[in-house]
């Protein structure tokens, strides 16, 4: 009797200790996996983390060239981009991105090199995001802009208007008068108008297409245009204003109806396919050509950069500033005044009717040289649209992981 319960306890013995051997492997296998499990957590929240850093750096890069670029008139050349990414490294050099883990950073690992375009310039590099251990490179891609498009630029994208706007977000049959009630209001919306349009209301749009002609009618009531606008004539009354953020394309000439206290501002460029007649303020950003006759009167007039007159220019009781240079063709011979007091930044060139030879920079008493065109406070954070000859900018062109 006693033989068999020793032999039982020691069989159960025997069951206890490969119970707990069994226990023993299987906690040290599910504690290898757990840990594992918490490497691989680990390594992988070091890849999205270095990722993230490497587009941090992108983004860092770009804002630091546009920076290179405003301080510094753009060639495409060696010697410009090796200048450039000495300056963006010695910026990235004082870089922490986060005190509490040093290790963590982004730097450039690739020389930059470029391509010239017609816009400026394809730069190239690689920038590497540094987390511990991990590291994961991008090949950026940035278009450089130079902000350097010329007037004859202008000149040959705006002789052919832009087409209506393939799918607006507002269309109208015929003729429209808006008043308070209805006045438009979408700020991002493109409103397509194929009668004339009347605005009795303070409006603003999105893009603006028109096939009849935009008049502001009632005093105090404007209509800004946040993107481009095309109009087939434009009529602005007493105390009233048309502010256009982008281009102008306006294929009647511009009036005011011959009132001295209103204001037609573009902050990009504008074209006017016959011509300009206005007494009230008149100032455009960018570049202006008018195909027809301008006449300026009561009211000064600013434009801030290259300007092209082909059918002449009248200028009474004011004054024409001009940020560029200004290029007149006239029917008039042996002209020594336009009537007022002009101030050019850069050459004034006259073509007289019949002759070979341009008149460039004469010396009459009404034409003031100067350093610097006007300002224009009124477009403020508004950028440049492209060939306004405006700042340079750079866009994120490509990126490969």
């Amino acid at each position: 009797m006693f033989k068999n319960l020793k032999n039982e306890q020691g069989a159960a013995l025997v069951v206890v200790l490969l119970t707990i051997a069994l226990i023993m492997l299987f906690s040290t296998v599910m504690m290898n996996s757990i840990l594992s499990n918490a490497k691989q957590n680990d390594i992988t929240e070091q890849n999205y983390r270095s990722t993230h850093l490497a587009e941090m750096g992108a983004t860092f890069i770009k804002d630091r060239v546009i920076e290179y670029m405003r301080n510094n008139e753009f060639e495409a050349t060696d010697d410009y981009f090796s200048s450039m990414q000495s300056f963006v490294e010695s910026e990235i050099s004082g870089v922490t991105v986060d005190r509490e883990f040093p290790e963590r950073s982004f730097e450039i690992t690739a020389d930059f090199t470029f391509e010239e375009n017609d816009r400026g310039a394809l730069l190239n590099t690689e920038v590497t995001g540094h987390d511990e251990n991990i590291s994961n490179p991008i090949q950026v891609t940035l278009q450089l802009i130079s902000g350097e498009e010329s007037v004859d630029d202008w000149e040959d994208n705006s002789e052919t208007f832009p087409d209506p706007p393939a799918e607006p977000d507002y269309v109208y049959e015929e003729d429209v008068t808006w008043k308070k009630n209805d006045c438009p209001d979408d700020e991002d919306g493109s409103y397509y108008v194929k009668g004339d349009a009347t605005f009795n209301c303070e409006a603003t749009v999105g893009d603006y297409y028109s096939e009849g002609n935009v008049k502001v009618s009632k005093s105090h009531n404007n209509l800004t245009v946040n993107g481009t606008a095309v109009f087939m004539g434009v009529e602005i009354n007493n105390k009233t204003r048309v502010k256009i953020h982008e281009n102008a394309f306006i294929n009647k000439t511009l009036t005011s109806e011959n009132n001295p206290n209103s204001e037609f501002l573009v902050c990009g460029n504008a074209r006017f396919k016959e011509g300009i007649n206005y007494r009230g303020q008149f100032g455009v950003r960018g570049y202006v050509i008018s195909d027809g006759p301008v006449n300026f009167e009561n009211n000064p007039a600013k434009i801030g950069n290259d300007t092209i007159f082909k059918d002449g220019l009248n200028i009474k009781n004011t004054s024409l500033d001009v940020g560029g240079n200004l290029t007149v063709y006239t029917n008039q011979t042996n002209i020594s005044t336009f009537g007022g007091t002009i101030n050019v930044a850069g050459d004034l060139t006259i073509y007289e009717k019949g002759q070979s030879e341009p008149i460039i920079n004469p010396d009459w008493q009404s034409i003031n040289y100067t350093d610097s065109g006007p300002d224009f406070p009124e477009c403020e954070g508004i950028d440049y649209p492209s060939g306004s000859g405006g700042d340079p900018s750079v866009d994120l062109d490509n990126a490969d992981y």
